[in-house]
């Protein structure tokens, strides 16, 4: 299966669990009947085959897992929000949006014009949260989540300043639940690796947002997320643009699910777009097809 699951509409989701269900009952049935069926039956190669690519299609299991991009949009500009846009169109893109550390105490009409027009342009829109490491009360998190949802109609949260130890697994699981229950997803920014257990805890883990030369170059994801490219993401900031490729085809071999790249640094490394951003985007359409199935 790929990535995102949750950003699967009902629907289509439904009909992969059926199809995963046919397809697990037609291997068992090619374990233990198909010899003797064979035999007697002698059904065309060519059919057979296609029965199989059919199945494969519809459950992923045939299909390579692409990259996304995912963007945190800090600094509220047009040219920002501009930016994401036009990423957005060509790839897969995650938007953060984050109007006043956090959701703030009212809407933003102009953020949530351009909320509505990343969402027209194909993008997931999750809002900034930040959880100061299990220091902010659920409460108080999840009256952030309903403000958001309120505000500007959001896909989901990225959780900021995620705990990276064991001791906060409950409360993570406990808001991972909150946003499930209102049909929302949690991408969850420890910035480094996490034990397993917290994989649970977010739809996305990003395990390392750093300088590219803060060790990039020696870092990997966790082994929890080996083979699921979907639930891990990279954030990479600092960097020259004559890397950006090269961190890109790095991270796709690597198995991550979602990358983002810029060259912007300091205190405030979200609050413009990356200079190169339109060769990154195009960069990454051209490695991946299909994007990352998400809605």
């Amino acid at each position: 299966m790929s990535l995102f699951e949750c950003y699967k509409t009902s629907l289509f989701e439904s009909y992969t669990t059926v199809a995963e269900i046919l397809v697990e009952k037609f291997l068992t049935w090619v374990k233990l009947a198909a010899p003797s069926f064979l035999k007697t039956h002698h059904p065309h190669p060519k059919m057979f085959r296609l029965f199989l690519l059919i199945a494969l299609a519809v459950t992923g299991l045939g299909s390579a897992q692409a990259t996304g991009l995912i963007m945190p949009v800090y600094g509220n500009t047009s040219s920002q929000f501009n930016a994401a846009i036009a990423a957005a169109r060509k790839v897969q893109t995650i938007v953060v949006i984050n109007p006043d550390d956090g959701p703030g105490s009212r809407k933003d009409g102009f953020i949530a014009g351009y909320v509505s027009k990343l969402k027209s342009a194909g993008a997931i829109v999750v809002g900034y949260i930040s959880t100061q490491y299990g220091g902010v009360s659920t409460g108080a998190v999840q009256s952030q989540m309903n403000a958001y949802i309120s505000y500007y109609g959001v896909q989901g949260y990225f959780l900021d300043e995620v705990a990276d130890s064991s001791g906060k697994l409950n409360y993570y699981k406990t808001l991972k639940a909150y946003a499930a229950g209102k049909g929302k997803y949690i991408v969850g920014n420890p910035g480094t690796t996490v034990p397993s257990s917290y994989a649970a805890t977010a739809d996305v883990m990003i395990t390392y947002e750093d300088p590219y030369s803060a060790g990039w170059t020696r870092s990997k994801p966790p082994t929890w997320a080996v083979g699921k490219p979907s639930k891990i993401g990279a954030v990479v900031y600092s960097t020259n643009a004559s890397l950006v490729n090269g961190v890109i085809d790095r991270a796709i071999a690597l198995g991550y699910g979602w990358v983002f790249v810029t060259d912007r640094g300091g205190a405030d490394p979200f609050g413009i777009a990356p200079s190169y951003l339109a060769s990154e985007s195009d960069y990454l359409a051209r490695k991946n097809a299909p994007a990352p199935a998400v809605k």
